[in-house]
Formats: structure tokens, sequence, C-alpha cells
């Protein structure tokens, strides 16, 4: 008998091997589906992740949060500015942002609308950044050029620490009555004397400089002597003892005024010699003569209403006065002078009267001219009618010139900050970008304001180019640009200036001072413009 044969027919009994095999390839294809689903989706987490951290998933949330909670509007500001001064930071550290963000800071987050508050004024392209504890009216002459965050005593170093900063600055003025740090140096508030030394430990864990900006009389200050010790500058401004004087500025924006006043009106910013008991004689007897010589008026004080705008009021007490009075009206002996009231007055184009004051003629040393002196033995009938007499046009716009180029706040601060060695550039919201075809090295270097780059669209010599470079000036070659949009967007300053007659060595100077001062554009041989890139 024969042994059956087996049936080995494809599809009816596979061999053992073939099931094998393709068990395995199901199991390898089977496992690669899975890696490649597996990669997929970290892929997906990781964009969630990200879109998450971004700033745009961020606001787009807070909006919706406000949106659906009322009382969310009152922290939505806090939480946008935390958004934006932490955007850098989340992008370096994953999870940074949302760590952060959920980190509630009990220092910072137990008053979250004045976080509103210091920077609110600031310019969005501030090149340099100043904290500390200031005066009213210093952070409002420099917050216009600078970002200035005026810190509250029980959160400077915490505010210090979450903004960072350029610089720290204390100054005497902000301990006087009224002001943030009223009864700083009184040993009676030993609070303020630890936030201040506080706020000098913040500084010196992230390597700012500090300054103590000495600008009110010694008595005022006279337990100051242990946080002076640990500033690293030191500098006298009006008011106080000349031992390193430096004058902090003024905004020239602020006291522009197109009227000229009636002639038999004064204004005098400060306190009345007349009605301050701390005036001295002889400044009251000043003042008590120059009412008399005034016909028809007295000498109007000005002391700006904390209800209006500081700027609105100099403008309205300018606006009725035909000059100004110095205060205090004469200058003591080892005390510095070219206090901002007087460079104000001189800044709104009127003439100044009062004793003399060398620190005025140190800064604005060609405009003797708009001065008008008086001691206690001058004939005020025959110098007043030379205090009323307007300026004329060309004298105006010379000596609003002389401030922006000496007295100005962003120059100013330049001054400072190079005393100290920082890289910061206070005045760079001033920069200007020249544009010329032929560039005259020397006409370009004798300007009273050199621009801070050189748009040139012909080619210059290596050493003419070596020369502007050594003196801070870029050059940069514009062959195509022709329209305003094209130089603007060439220039990598915030102003442009073209056909400049560079004979002229204050021609620049006069075009910032027309746009800063809002005076109208002079008659000139050439079509002289400047405007902004942005």
């Amino acid at each position: 008998m024969t042994e059956p044969v087996a049936d080995t027919a494809p599809g009816k009994a596979p061999e053992a091997g073939a099931t094998d095999e393709r068990a395995l390839s199901d199991s390898a294809r089977l496992r690669g589906q899975l890696r490649q689903a597996e990669a997929r989706a970290e892929r997906a987490e990781r964009a969630l992740e990200r879109m998450e951290r971004s700033a745009k998933y961020t606001v787009g949330s807070l909006l919706v949060e406000a949106a659906r909670s009322p009382r969310r509007l009152l922290l939505l500001p806090r939480d946008l500015w935390r958004v934006w001064r932490l955007r850098r930071r989340g992008r370096d550290t994953p999870g940074g942002a949302a760590s952060t963000r959920s980190r509630r800071d009990d220092a910072l987050d137990t008053d979250a609308a004045r976080l509103l508050l210091p920077r609110a004024s600031a310019r969005p392209d501030s090149a340099f950044a100043i904290v500390g504890a200031l005066s009213e009216s210093t952070a409002a002459a420099w917050s216009p050029y600078v970002a200035v965050t005026a810190a509250l005593p029980h959160q400077a170093a915490e505010t210090l620490r979450a903004l960072g900063a350029d610089l720290v600055v204390i100054e005497h003025a902000s301990a006087l009555p009224g002001e943030s740090w009223a009864f700083l140096g009184d040993p009676a508030a030993a609070d303020r004397q630890l936030a201040a030394l506080r706020l000098i430990d913040a500084a010196r864990e992230q390597g700012i400089p500090v300054v103590l900006l000495r600008n009110t009389p010694v008595a005022n200050t006279a337990f100051l002597a242990p946080l002076a010790a640990r500033c690293d500058l030191i500098v006298d401004g009006p008011g106080s003892r000349r031992d390193n004087p430096w004058n902090p500025g003024i905004d020239p924006a602020a006291w522009t005024t197109p009227d000229t006043g009636r002639p038999d009106r004064a204004a005098i910013f400060g306190s009345d010699p007349l009605t301050d008991p701390r005036s001295a004689l002889g400044d009251r007897a000043l003042a008590a003569a120059l009412s008399q010589a005034l016909s028809a008026a007295a000498i109007q004080t000005i002391s700006p209403d904390p209800r209006l705008p500081v700027v609105a009021a100099r403008r309205a007490a300018l606006s009725s006065a035909a000059f100004g009075i110095m205060s205090p009206l004469r200058i003591a002996d080892g005390t510095v002078g070219a206090h901002p009231g007087s460079l104000g007055v001189l800044a709104s184009g009127r003439r100044l009267v009062g004793g003399p004051d060398a620190d005025i003629d140190s800064l604005l040393p060609h405009t003797a001219w708009s001065r008008v002196r008086i001691e206690p033995g001058t004939d005020l009938p025959s110098a007043l009618p030379a205090a009323q007499a307007p300026l004329t046009d060309e004298e105006g716009r010379a000596l609003r010139r002389e401030i922006l180029l000496h007295a100005s706040a962003p120059v100013c601060l330049r001054d400072l900050a190079q005393r100290l060695g920082l890289r910061g550039r206070p005045a760079a919201c001033w920069d200007i970008s020249l544009v010329t075809h032929d560039a005259d090295i020397d006409a370009v270097l004798l300007q009273t304001w050199r621009p801070h780059e050189v748009l040139i669209s012909t080619p210059l010599a290596d050493r003419a180019r070596d020369t502007l470079n050594d003196h801070g000036i870029a050059v940069v070659s514009v062959h195509e640009a022709r329209t305003r949009d094209e130089l603007s967007l060439a220039s990598g300053s915030p102003l442009v200036a073209a056909q400049v007659d560079l004979g002229d060595k204050h021609a620049l100077a006069d075009l910032l001072v027309e746009r800063v001062a809002g005076l109208p554009t002079r008659s000139r041989h050439s079509d002289a413009a400047l405007w902004g890139t942005s």
C-alpha cells in the first residue's frame, strides 16, 4: 500500500516557516507604525508646549479670562506687562514662562496697579534705563528721553530686580515733604534709610552703578552720610554745596510756549521770596522792590496745580509773563545754581532777571545777553525795560540751541554716563543720520551737534571713513536709496537730515531745536529737512 500524499496546494495548509515569517513581518510593521505615531505625538506635544509658552497664546488666554471675569480686568495690565518683560526668558528655559506665570511675588503683587506707574511715560525705544529714588520733577524731565522708574520705598529693591536698569539714582530732593521718599535721612524714619540701603544692595548684586544726586541744602539730609559712602558717584545739583557740580538738565519741550506775555507781568518758578520764611533777607528786599517797580501787577509765583498736567501749568503761567525771575534770586557762595526754573524760563524764550549765577554762565557761556542782573543796589526802574524787551527770533533760537546743547536732560545724562564709563547712550533719542552726496569731513566734525552716522551715495576714501569712525560717526553707503522711506530704512538713527548746508556749524542743531521745541521752520538757503524714521 502506498502512503497518502500530503496536499501542498497554496491556500490550504501553509508551512510553519512561512507563517512565522509573516508574523514577524507584521510585528515589525506594527512596531514601525507605533514608533511613527509616538514620534508624531511627541512632535505635537512639543508644538503644543511651544504654542502655550508663546506670547500670542498667553495674551489670548489673558484676554479670554478677562472677558469671562470682570475682576481679571484689574490685573490684565499687570499680566500683559509681565508677559512682555519675560518674553525672552521663556524661550531660553523650557517651562520658564509657565513657572514664572504661576509664581506670585508677594512684594510686587501687593499693589499690582503700581506696576503700571513707573514707566508709563517712558519712551518705548529708550536706549537707557534709570531706576531710583527720584523726585517728581526730575522724573518728569527725564522720562521723555530715557526709561525712568521712580521706585517706591517699600518695593524699590524688588522693582530693580524685576526691571533691571543701566543706572540707579538716589536724589536728595525725593526726601522732601510731599515726595515719594519723604523723610529719607530723618533718624525717626529708619525704614526709609533701610529701603535705600536695600536698593543699593540690589544694584550691587546686578553690577549697576549707584549715583547720589545731592540737590537740597545740607540740613535736609544731614544723616545720609552712611548712604553716600556706599554710592559709586556723588554729584551736587542745584541747591547743594559745591563739591562735584552736575546739572540734571531740563526737558526743553516742556517749557515751550508761543505767547510773549504781558510786559508788566513776571513769573517765578519756586517759592515766593516775600512769603517763604526760609528766603534770605536780601531776596525779600529784591522781590519787594521788583513788585513795586512793576506798575500793574506783582510777581506771579508758579507752583503747578497737582490736579493739572505739569507741562500745561507751566505753559499757562509763562503765557502771561514777559520775563522770569530766578528762584532763589541770589545764589549763595559755595552753592550750586542753574536751577531748573531758571533754565526753563530761558528755554521758553524769555529773559531771566536775578543775581549772578556762575553755573548758568558756565552752562550757557554765549547767552549773557538773555539775563538781566540785579543786586540790592541796582536801579530797578532802569533795569526792568531791558528785561521786558522780547527776544528776537534769532536770539530765541540761539538761546534754545545753547540749552539743547548744554543743559538738556539727554545731554546732561550723557555726561553722567561718560563719567561712569557706561556704554548706554541717553542721548540716542536725538541721533541723526546725515544724508550727503559728497561729505566734507571737516564740516561734519565742526557741527555743534554731530550726526550719529553719515548716509553717503558716493564712495568715500578710506582715510575719511577712518576719521569719521574715530570720532564715533558711522558711514553707510546708500547707492540705491532715493526717497525718504528708503533713506529711513537705511538709517540706524531715529532722525534723518537731508540737504543740510554744512557750512553753518549749527545747521543740525538748529534743525533739532525746531523739532524738539516745535518752532516754525526757518527759511534757509538749502531745502534742509529733518524727519523721523518711525
